[in-house]
């Protein structure tokens, strides 16, 4: 499944230690395929890692299944969806930009699901075990091939991410992903 999908982060797929500690990692996936892949985080030996599979017993993913392509919005869940419950999240409602978020925590994490959150809207994970607070941008949502689909998946998505430290609610100090110079890893 992790070929159906584009993930890269700034300074390619890892972030040294010094990074991860210090500040919001960031990157983007392209064409999400909703319903069908979750986006798992990993951070492991000084390293993030971002890529779409199958959801994992533990750790920090996020889902999403599509709400309309016309115009594009999504339902996004929190990890009861796979029956766990390490990961809350909520929708950042009245939030243009990613670093206007200075506590993430204080957001209305209470809902199983939050949406449907248009192409703009920002949603928030919040992975209790660690405190640590994944930030998504959706930027694009477009309908697949309605004949060639199947049984799915019916739509893409294109988000930005933004990964706090551990312990770190705060996402004012995030940099935009475009100034970055990314590098895709497929």
């Amino acid at each position: 499944m992790a070929d159906r999908a584009e993930v890269d982060g700034i300074g390619g797929p890892t972030i040294e230690h010094a990074d991860v500690e210090t500040r919001v990692a960031t990157g983007k996936v392209l064409r999400w395929p909703e319903a069908t892949g979750h986006l798992r985080f990993d951070v492991a030996a000084g390293a993030v890692t971002a890529e779409v599979g199958e959801a994992r017993p533990a750790g920090l993913d996020a889902f999403w299944s599509v709400a309309t392509t016309d115009p594009g919005s999504g339902f996004f869940y929190a990890d009861s969806i796979r029956g766990t419950s390490e990961t809350r999240v909520a929708y950042a409602r009245d939030v243009a930009a990613v670093q206007e978020l200075r506590d993430a925590s204080v957001l209305d994490f209470t809902r199983e699901s939050v949406g449907p959150v248009p192409v703009g809207g920002i949603v928030v994970v919040e992975h209790e075990p660690t405190r640590r607070y994944l930030a998504i941008v959706v930027d694009a949502i477009e309908p697949t091939d309605p004949q060639t689909a199947g049984a799915g998946p019916y739509a893409l998505a294109d988000v930005t991410w933004y990964l706090t430290p551990v312990g770190h609610a705060d996402f004012s100090r995030a940099s935009d992903v475009a100034a970055g110079g990314s590098e895709d890893v497929r």
